[in-house]
């Protein structure tokens, strides 16, 4: 989710330039969200930091009308077209969760100057725990930064 809220802040944060990991878009949590509803077995809580998701039978700790509802509301294409600093977008090929072609829409609507960086296979998790991946993060914002 912290890349559909940087995509939602930068315009009123004034960031000087901003990288997202593997966003995801509203179609995504609504998606997650009436899987929940329906109680799919696969269906996991929001779990601490670090912790293994858990399955459960049990309700959502969040009430998700209210959350279905603000995701309604919201349009990932309007948000990429407000942002004003540079963006770098990286995304596995391979995401499981929020599929590539999210940021492929992403890019076609931005007006500022936006890198993606493609991952070959890969994961959601994949761009978060690759050392490489950091070290082009911080390369690219350094130089973003400078200028």
């Amino acid at each position: 989710m912290g890349g559909f809220y940087g995509l939602k802040v930068a315009p009123l944060a004034g960031f000087s330039a901003m990288v997202l990991l593997c966003p995801a878009t509203e179609d995504v949590v609504l998606s997650a969200i009436a899987d929940s509803e329906k109680g799919d077995a696969g269906a996991v809580t929001p779990t601490d930091a670090g912790a293994a998701p858990r399955e459960t039978n049990a309700s959502p700790r969040w009430n998700t009308q209210r959350l279905r509802s603000y995701f309604e509301r919201q349009d990932s294409r309007t948000l990429a077209a407000q942002v004003d600093c540079p963006v770098l977008l990286i995304h596995a090929r391979e995401d499981e969760v929020v599929p590539f072609n999210h940021s492929l829409l992403l890019t076609e609507h931005m007006r500022t100057e936006t890198t993606l960086l493609a991952l070959d296979g890969g994961t959601h998790t994949t761009a978060q725990h690759d050392p490489r991946v950091h070290h082009y993060s911080m390369a690219w914002l350094a130089e973003k930064l400078m200028h």
